[in-house]
């Protein structure tokens, strides 16, 4: 009997080990991105040079900047105008091309993960005529 009771409360333990073990940090809830927008440069004609920030570490499947001449909070639905550049967190540089010159643009960066597509501050610019 004391070795069934001994046995019972090793692998009572080696159960709780391997399950705290199998916690990892992926396990985290996923949440939006944290996105901001960069300043713009480098303005031209028909081309500026912007991008973003991403600062949460998760995983991102798209970013790039989202870019409009009438809508002030330019998002991916529009159909104005946006750009891909890649994947992951951290900083990207986007160069919006097209556009139309002397014309005022709305900017904001995007990230876009399992959960949705998250959209940073905007910023405008006018391109050279």
């Amino acid at each position: 009997m004391k070795k069934s009771i001994r046995f019972f409360f090793i692998m009572l333990l080696s159960i709780s080990l391997f399950q705290i073990s199998c916690t990892k940090e992926d396990d985290k809830a996923v949440v939006l991105p944290t996105v901001s927008t960069n300043s713009v440069t480098n303005i031209a004609p028909t081309t500026v040079t912007t991008g973003g920030v991403i600062s949460d570490n998760v995983e991102i499947t798209a970013r790039g900047v989202c870019y409009s001449s009438s809508n002030q909070n330019p998002s991916l639905e529009d159909d104005d105008g946006f750009t891909t550049d890649g994947t992951g967190d951290g900083s990207f540089v986007s160069n919006p091309s097209g556009l139309l010159n002397g014309t005022t643009y709305y900017i904001r960066a995007y990230a876009t993960n399992t959960i949705g597509t998250a959209y940073g501050n905007m910023v405008t610019c006018k391109t050279v005529q």
